[in-house]
């Protein structure tokens, strides 16, 4: 039962991780920069063919948790890298994407458990952990996969092929933009909506966000977003192999709340930096005919969870972390570097 509790509080924090920036990441671009106070610029996402960044993503999380008379407080941490190329760019304007995770680290920590860390470099690591293994493989599932999208100038995703489900369209969307972005000009002070629904491996979550235009120069555009999330129904689509998806699809959402900001760049209409802050409470009501013991007894969570995302060069997403040199013992000589 510990296995499958913690299992859980994985699957819901990697899902809301990857999940998350697909939501809060606008696109922002135009032709000339403003000249004087009420001029407008239009949003539109326009990479030329050949493109090719990197994303670094830094979440923290406090998840609260209370199941079967215990109250379990887990200490996530995660850092994500993301390489994005753009192969092509239609006459309409619409964007062709390669997306790839390169790598993803990051612990987790409670007082039942200690703390269990993750890294796509050492897969080997957990190998004779089942905790380990399984807590890894929610939040490393779709490392290393290539996903193809197609977005509009407006930011919309129209395809996705390949990679698994939470990974393919959710990540789509926060590279290629969140989608509906207003059909004209707007100047500061200038809002508008999303409502978009997503499943997250067997949570259907419904986002509702507010963007504001803040601020803009000449080389950026900083927008503002605000909102909330709800449960839009539990169950359907793909559940992204996630073994807890049919508790999760049990789960109610009580409260929520989003805010943070964006910084996108005039030239191309891609994220520069961001920074969001979520809380939300979730909670599963006992159903004592329910076959899945988590599910007869109900539960409540709450997470606090803060994100901050970069656009790095390219060549970030393909490099490695540099591991720290080993002490020299006393006496012994220091190994030769390699030329």
């Amino acid at each position: 039962m510990k296995l499958r509790t913690f299992a859980l509080t994985a699957a819901c924090a990697a899902a809301l991780v990857v999940s998350l920036p697909a939501h809060l990441a606008p696109s922002a671009a135009a032709e000339d920069a403003p000249a004087a106070a009420g001029e407008k610029i239009t949003l539109a996402m326009t990479p030329a063919k050949g493109t090719s960044f990197a994303t670094e993503m830094k979440m923290s999380m406090l998840q609260a948790m209370s199941f079967g008379g215990m109250d379990i407080d887990s200490d996530i941490k995660m850092t994500s890298v993301t390489r994005a190329d753009v192969s092509d760019v239609s006459e309409t304007g619409d964007v062709t994407m390669k997306i790839k995770v390169t790598r993803m680290s990051g612990s987790m920590s409670n007082p039942m458990m200690g703390e269990i860390a993750f890294d796509s470099d050492k897969p080997e690591a957990d190998a004779d952990n089942p905790m380990a293994a399984q807590i890894s493989q929610a939040f490393l599932q779709g490392v290393g996969q290539e996903i193809q999208a197609v977005c509009a100038k407006n930011g919309e995703v129209k395809s996705m092929v390949g990679g698994p489900e939470m990974a393919g369209g959710d990540l789509g969307d926060m590279i290629g933009g969140m989608g509906g972005m207003p059909d004209k000009p707007i100047g500061v002070g200038d809002s508008w909506t999303l409502d978009k629904t997503r499943n997250m491996q067997g949570m259907q979550i419904r986002v509702k966000a507010k963007y504001t235009l803040k601020s803009f120069d000449a080389d950026t555009a900083t927008v503002a977003v605000t909102g909330e999330m709800s449960m839009a129904g539990g169950g359907g689509g793909d559940d992204g192999g996630n073994p807890m998806a049919a508790v999760m699809a049990r789960m109610k959402m009580k409260t929520s709340k989003m805010e943070g900001t964006t910084k996108v760049s005039r030239k191309d209409g891609l994220a520069i930096s961001g920074d969001v802050e979520t809380v939300m409470e979730m909670s599963m009501d006992a159903d004592p005919n329910a076959a899945d013991p988590m599910a007869a007894q109900g539960m409540s969570m709450k997470m606090t969870m803060k994100m901050h995302q970069e656009r790095k060069p390219a060549s970030y997403a393909d490099k490695k972390p540099v591991a720290p040199e080993t002490p020299v013992k006393e006496g012994e000589a220091k190994p030769a570097e390699t030329k």
